[in-house]
């Protein structure tokens, strides 16, 4: 097996004897394909190992000054630099190929999968039909090598494997999720399927980086193959074609290069963790000056250090003094809980006055957000939305609305099964209170309230089915 042979094994490619014959090239491929190609690779390899330093510095936000380098790092090397020469490889490996051959141009193979949906099925003709094509161009030229055709549809496979994984982030992204350990009361199953899907997305993402590379490599050497053809039987002496490698070794990157490359972008992303982890344990002292520049986060993290001791003397005045700011400031991932972790210290008076109007106040403004269940436990909702239907109810820290009291029990018994909205929807009905009187309807209210241990439901049923 000859060397070129050995060092393409990695990628899949193979060669092809056709008996020492050299066939005339039927076009004449761009100038200086060879060494654009072999830059334009090496450029790729380093914009993604600095993007992924980036983005995983940029994910950790280690300190403002690190985290703005980090996201314009990581967009600027992460998206932009690793997108762009990977489609000028695509763009100039399409140039190769003859029209009559081509199934596309270069430009469209390129400019289409920019266009949004239609990219998931042009890819198949962009990476995959390249294989084929290139296959095809170097049969006519009687090149003796071979591009592996399954590698173009293994990226677009992979590709479309990592949608669920996609979709996940974005959802992420939309509930304004920004970590695991801050969600709060996630609900342990949904949270426990997106981790996995976003693992499984990562050993996706992680395989197609191999098959990527290896897609690239393959192409990029085909190129260089088909050059190598070209300079034979080129009449020109060598100082006029210096553009173009002469040696089986110059045509390819050695597959330890390869391996080196990979292993280097696998140890700085341990590094990078490990950074993480030595760096992540801060100080209370350090998110204490985080919050008093107004980092939403960090005020929300001292608040919770306040609140229960961790770091500090527990100070619950210190703790509401900053669950209020977070609360105030409404628009961060952590706001919903410290509008609700507020609204029960003035339930209960921790840290502040006992204060029904102000608690009902914070409740009714936690209860309101969209996608509760990404941030509270069900029984936390069921308290908050309980606590400002009673206030209507009453009349308790807002105007007094039966109908508005009527119409929060009824949510909250209906989607919640909550037996204390059940009891107080049926005693609704009883009275006419929000709602039309229906003795009917307030027994089957109040036997569903019965049946989860309400006595004073019981009790109520009891005289109704009496009369």
């Amino acid at each position: 097996m000859t060397s070129i042979e050995n060092t393409l094994a990695f990628t899949g490619e193979k060669t092809e004897k056709t008996n020492g014959v050299a066939m005339p090239l039927p076009f004449t491929p761009p100038p200086n394909l060879g060494r654009t190609l072999n830059i334009y690779f090496a450029l790729w390899a380093v914009c993604l190992i600095v993007g992924i330093a980036s983005s995983v510095l940029c994910a950790r936000g280690v300190t403002d000054i690190l985290t703005v380098i980090a996201v314009v790092g990581a967009i600027l090397f992460g998206i932009v630099g690793v997108v762009v020469f990977q489609y000028l490889i695509l763009y100039q490996s399409w140039k190769l190929i003859p029209a009559d051959i081509a199934r596309t141009t270069p430009g469209r193979a390129v400019g289409f999968l920019f266009i949004p949906i239609f990219n998931l099925y042009w890819m198949f003709i962009a990476y995959a039909g390249l294989c084929k094509d290139m296959n095809k161009t170097f049969r006519q030229c009687g090149v003796q090598f071979r591009v592996n055709e399954k590698l173009g549809l293994q990226y677009c496979a992979l590709w479309l494997a990592l949608l669920p994984a996609y979709a996940c982030q974005l959802a992420v992204d939309i509930l304004t999720l920004e970590s695991v350990g801050n969600i709060g009361g996630i609900q342990v199953s949904l949270l426990a399927i997106v981790i996995v899907i976003l693992l499984i997305g990562a050993l996706v993402a992680l395989i197609m980086l191999f098959v990527l590379i290896a897609f690239l490599r393959a192409v990029k050497n085909g190129a260089i193959a088909l050059l190598l053809e070209q300079a034979k039987e080129s009449t020109s002496p060598p100082s006029e074609r210096d553009d173009i490698p002469c040696t089986e070794k110059e045509r390819d990157l050695p597959t330890s290069t390869i391996i080196a490359w990979v292993t280097g972008v696998v140890i700085l992303c341990l590094v990078l963790f490990c950074f993480m982890i030595l760096y992540g344990t801060e100080t209370v002292e350090n998110v204490r000056k985080k919050a008093e520049r107004g980092d939403v986060l960090a005020q929300y993290q001292i608040a919770v250090c306040y609140m229960s001791g961790e770091g500090v003397p527990e100070d619950k005045a210190e703790s509401v003094r900053w669950f209020r700011k977070v609360a105030e400031e409404g628009r961060s991932m952590n706001a919903p809980r410290a509008q609700y972790i507020l609204g029960l210290c003035y339930l209960h008076g921790d840290g502040v006055p006992e204060d029904q109007v102000e608690a009902v106040k914070w409740f009714r403004k936690a209860s309101e957000v969209p996608a509760l269940k990404f941030y509270f436990l069900p029984e936390e909702i069921a308290d908050m939305k309980f606590m400002v239907g009673w206030a209507y109810y009453y009349g308790g820290g807002v105007r007094q609305d039966r109908v508005e009291a009527a119409k929060r029990f009824r949510e909250l018994a209906t989607e919640w099964e909550d037996a204390r909205a059940q009891f107080m929807l049926g005693l609704s009905y009883y009275n006419g209170e929000g709602v039309p009187e229906d003795k009917t309807e307030a027994a089957k209210w109040l036997r569903y309230a019965a049946e989860q241990g309400i006595e004073e439901a019981a009790e109520m049923l009891r005289q109704i089915e009496g009369q």
